[in-house]
């Protein structure tokens, strides 16, 4: 009887381990190919953008003019702009200012989403009602020409960009929050922290918010696809990011002065200098998505094993 009862703990305990609340998550996550190959992609487009201008021997602002329009070759792996400049090392620089702005840009946006609406669904009434119609108000805007025209006002410099962004990304966030905070406000857990005399500030920040963490974290990973299409979108129309520096969008602002019809040696258009930024930032914005359709499925308490 002592072996069985000693068999059978083992096998509770090891039950346990194996279903705890994140290794079912990564279980769940597992099963989505999509998000799977989205994160095997990001990684991917990740890793370039670090590694790849650690080990070339050009970088992004060398310039080379007997070396302008080169096709791809052993020389230039992606080819050169019309400056002479490396692609390859461009793409990767323009990486990690687009990937940059999407995540600090991401993140600001659901600090701000997730103060505000946790502050109109905790405490409601006038408050609720103010901060509503204030984002309301916001979403009444259609978001590009307002961004184009904050951008043509500001500059677009890196971190005018990402504050245009994160004044104009939050409402979506907090209207999310507040949803849950609705939710959860009545909740036990909630009636005994204000019980024993808890602050708003302690049960907002140490009860509730916790238990948005799942919601919080597909939030965040939806809007970066959404940022990065919009920086392209903004830097395309030379309103982003500005030369020198590389971003996918101004270098593909940059290839279409040339991509219908640059005389380049051996004949034809210099079809890189579009078709690798344009590569990038669709590979890019369908991972992250996946990566959130993903994230979505894995992390929703109703579904099973």
């Amino acid at each position: 009887m002592a072996k069985v009862s000693k068999i059978e703990s083992t096998e509770f305990d090891l039950s346990e381990k194996e279903y705890s609340y994140w290794g079912v998550v990564w279980r769940r996550f597992r099963r989505h190919r999509m998000a799977i190959g989205g994160l095997v992609t990001l990684t991917f487009i990740v890793l370039f953008a670090i590694i790849a201008p650690l080990i070339s021997p050009y970088t992004f602002d060398a310039i080379s003019l007997e070396d302008k329009f080169s096709r791809p070759s052993s020389k230039f792996i992606l080819g050169t702009d019309e400056l002479g400049r490396d692609v390859l090392v461009r793409l990767a620089y323009g990486g990690r200012v687009s990937l940059f702005v999407a995540v600090i840009a991401s993140l600001s946006s659901l600090l701000v989403g997730a103060i505000i609406g946790s502050i109109a669904g905790f405490f409601g009434g006038w408050l609720d009602n103010v901060l509503m119609r204030l984002v309301d108000v916001l979403l009444s805007i259609p978001t590009f020409p307002l961004l184009m025209l904050l951008a043509m006002y500001f500059g677009g410099s890196l971190w005018n960009i990402i504050l245009i962004f994160t004044v104009l990304g939050w409402m979506g966030e907090s209207r999310l929050i507040r949803g849950y905070f609705l939710s959860l406000k009545e909740s036990e857990f909630v009636e005994a922290a204000l019980a024993i005399g808890a602050s708003s500030r302690r049960i907002i920040f140490r009860h509730i918010m916790p238990n948005a963490l799942a919601i919080l974290i597909v939030s965040v990973t939806l809007s970066v696809g959404g940022v990065i299409l919009f920086e392209a979108a903004l830097s395309y129309l030379g309103l982003g990011i500005q030369p020198p520096t590389p971003s996918w969008g101004n270098m593909l602002q940059r290839s279409m002065e040339y991509i219908l019809g640059a005389p380049v040696e051996g004949g034809g258009p210099p079809w890189w200098l579009t078709f690798y930024p344009g590569l990038m930032i669709l590979l890019t914005a369908l991972s992250v998505n996946f990566i959130g359709d993903g994230l979505r499925d894995a992390l929703d308490p109703r579904l099973k094993l």
